[in-house]
């Protein structure tokens, strides 16, 4: 799915070889983890609230989310 997504959006990889775009693909699942990680440890830190979601919602679903529970909270103070 990612490699559809990178060639459909016609994505720029350091170098133009071959090589470089799978290991970039191959790479990709680990990055995003590890940085997803770092982000959910600073906020915990912080004590900020982290909005959990699977991918599969839109833009707006998130912010809906958001809104949502925003209300939810000025109501409940």
């Amino acid at each position: 799915m990612i490699e559809e997504k990178c060639k459909k959006k016609n994505v720029k990889w350091l170098g133009d070889s071959p090589d470089d775009q799978e290991r970039h693909i191959q790479k990709f699942p680990a990055q995003s983890f590890w940085h997803n990680n770092r982000i959910k440890e600073e906020a915990t830190q912080l004590q900020i609230n982290i909005l959990h979601q699977d991918g599969n919602i839109s833009v707006d679903g998130l912010c809906e989310i958001v809104l949502r529970k925003q209300a939810i909270n000025k109501i409940a103070r």
